[in-house]
C-alpha cells in the first residue's frame, strides 16, 4: 500500500495509491488544520454515506486507517446498522457526544471519539480473542486425536483460559433474557459443580444459604402483598402450601384439604408431613384475626373468640 500526501498551507489532501498502477489515486482524507476538521472518504462501496465528517482533529487519529475504513472492521458494523436508518450526515467528533438529531431531510448522527475509541478497542480484543479460541481448538484437538505427539499442558491452559472466558461474560443484563431451556442449563451447570467441586460441603452450604436468605425475602414480599391486598383464607392457604416449607424445612409433603372423619366429616385446610412422618394440621386465619382483648379494668390480656374458636378447632382435629 503507498499513500501520497500534498500540502497547501495548514490543508493536507492524504490519498491512497494503487501498487500496481500509481496514476491510480482516490482521496482518502481532506485536512483542515486551522478548523480542526477532517472529511473522511471511506472505501468505495464500505459506507453508504460518500462521505464523514472528523470534528476536533488536527491529525487522523490511528483508528481510521488510510486505507478507507476502520479499525476491528467497525465501519462495516456501522454501515450495516445505519444504512437504512434515512441518515442525511455521520459525523465523528472529539467533543461532542453520540446522539442523533432527526431534520426535515433526514438524520444527522454524531457519534463521539470516546466510543470510537471503545468499540474499535473491544472490536480488537474479540478478534484476538477469537484466533486464540479457535487455537484452542485446534489444541485440544491435536491432544485428544495424537495424544503422545502433543502436549497436554496446551489443553489445561485452554481449559483455564475457557473459564477466564465463562466468568468475563457472566453479566447481570443477561438474565432477564434467559429462555427456560437456557435458565435450566444454568441449574444443571450450578447442580454438577457442586457434585464435582473437592470443597463439595463448603461450596454447597454457601450456596444453600444465599438461597435460602432470597426465598425468605420473596416469601416475606409475597405476604406483605397479600396483606396489603387483604387476601381471603383460601389464597394464604395456597401461599402457605407453597411456600412453608421454605419458612419451615422440617416439612417435606404438603397435603390440601384433608377430609377427617371423626363423629362427622370436616374439611381442613391443609396438612403438612414433617421429616419424621409426622402429620401437622393447619388451620388458616388471616392477619386481621383478633389474637388477645384486654380487660379494660386490670389491664390483663386474654385470648380473643376467633383465637378460642381456632385452637378448639384444631384440637378437635
Amino acid at each position: 500500500m503507498a499513500w501520497e500526501t500534498t500540502k497547501d498551507g495548514e490543508n493536507e489532501k492524504i490519498y491512497y495509491v494503487d501498487n500496481d498502477d500509481p496514476t491510480k489515486k482516490s482521496l482518502v482524507f481532506d485536512v483542515d488544520k486551522i478548523n480542526q476538521k477532517i472529511i473522511f472518504y471511506p472505501k468505495q462501496g464500505s459506507f453508504f454515506l460518500k462521505e464523514i465528517s472528523l470534528s476536533g482533529f488536527c491529525d487522523v487519529p490511528e483508528e481510521i486507517l488510510k486505507s478507507g475504513t476502520l479499525r476491528g472492521g467497525l465501519l462495516y458494523f456501522l454501515n450495516d446498522r445505519f444504512a437504512t436508518k434515512k441518515v442525511l450526515s455521520f459525523e465523528i467528533s472529539n467533543h461532542e457526544k453520540s446522539s442523533i438529531k432527526q431534520t426535515a431531510k433526514g438524520k444527522k448522527v454524531v457519534f463521539s471519539f470516546s466510543d470510537t475509541e471503545t468499540l474499535v478497542r473491544k472490536l480488537g480484543s474479540i478478534y484476538y480473542e477469537a484466533k486464540i479460541e479457535r487455537g484452542e481448538y485446534v489444541d485440544a484437538f491435536l491432544y485428544n486425536t495424537y495424544p503422545n505427539n502433543f502436549l497436554k499442558s496446551d489443553v489445561i491452559k485452554a481449559a483455564r483460559n475457557k473459564t477466564r472466558r465463562l466468568l468475563k461474560n457472566l453479566e447481570s443484563d443477561t438474565i432477564g433474557q434467559l429462555k427456560s431451556s437456557e435458565a435450566q442449563r444454568v441449574v444443571d451447570y450450578f447442580i454438577e459443580l457442586v457434585e464435582k467441586r473437592s470443597t463439595q460441603q463448603k461450596f454447597f452450604n454457601l450456596a444453600k444459604l444465599k438461597i435460602d436468605e432470597i426465598s425468605l425475602d420473596s416469601v416475606i414480599d409475597k405476604i406483605k402483598l397479600y396483606i396489603s391486598n387483604n387476601s381471603v383464607e383460601n389464597d394464604w392457604s395456597n401461599f402457605l402450601i407453597e411456600n412453608l416449607f421454605v419458612v419451615d424445612s422440617k416439612y417435606t409433603y404438603a397435603i390440601p384439604e384433608i377430609n377427617l372423619t371423626l363423629g362427622g366429616s370436616r374439611r381442613v385446610d391443609f396438612g403438612l408431613i414433617d421429616s419424621d412422618g409426622y402429620l401437622d394440621i393447619f388451620e388458616i386465619k388471616r392477619p386481621n384475626t383478633k389474637i388477645f382483648e384486654k380487660t379494660p379494668d386490670h389491664g390483663n390480656y386474654y385470648w380473643h373468640k376467633n383465637a378460642v374458636q381456632a385452637i378448639v378447632q384444631a384440637e378437635k382435629y
